[in-house]
């Protein structure tokens, strides 16, 4: 808006130099009233501005921040799932161990009771027993192994999760601020 070109009308109006001179006298103080106005409503304006930067990076770093935790706390699962999974292998292996030495046993005591000693084609027959056992506890041990390490390796990717979510929400945090900060008008 331009207040000096109020002052202007009542001459092409025709009215009197008096009466143009009155009305650029209430234009001056109205023109200033204006400019203050609008220096508030600018002011005011880059102060919302500010405010919603601040609640959009909040809102990112508490996103980031719930996304951390959310991974970490996989990561922590994870690790549990290993340990577990250690322990799992562990006793399936003492499990089969007990449960071949009782079936071998009986064999060793079948073979006696029927008279047939432990020599020869017997004794490779327990030996056999004894081999495919011990094959047995090493799938178990293997299987074991390789569950907890996939359940590591699932801690381990948790764990970089977390880290990236932590720098992207702090990037992501920033972002808008200096956006704000390069949209302002220079100081003069």
């Amino acid at each position: 808006m331009c207040f000096p070109a109020l002052a202007a009308i009542p001459a092409a109006l025709g009215l009197s130099a008096t009466a143009a001179s009155a009305g650029a006298a209430v234009t001056a103080p109205v023109a200033a009233t204006a400019g203050t106005a609008a220096a508030g409503a600018a002011s005011a304006a880059g102060a919302y501005q500010a405010i919603g930067t601040g609640l959009s990076a909040l809102g990112t770093a508490l996103s980031a921040y719930q996304g951390v935790q959310a991974d970490q706390a996989s990561q922590a699962a994870s690790r549990r799932q290993a340990e577990l999974e250690r322990r799992r292998g562990d006793f399936e292996i003492k499990r089969l161990r007990e449960r071949g030495q009782r079936l071998l046993g009986a064999r060793r005591a079948g073979l006696l009771a029927s008279g047939i000693a432990l020599e020869g084609s017997a004794a490779d027959t327990l030996s056999d027993a004894a081999t495919e056992l011990s094959l047995d506890e090493q799938a178990a041990r293997f299987g074991a192994q390789l569950r907890a390490g996939n359940a590591l390796y699932d801690a381990r990717l948790a764990g970089a999760n977390a880290r990236s979510t932590a720098i992207g929400g702090a990037l992501g945090a920033l972002a808008p601020i200096i956006d704000t900060l390069g949209n302002r008008p220079a100081v003069s």
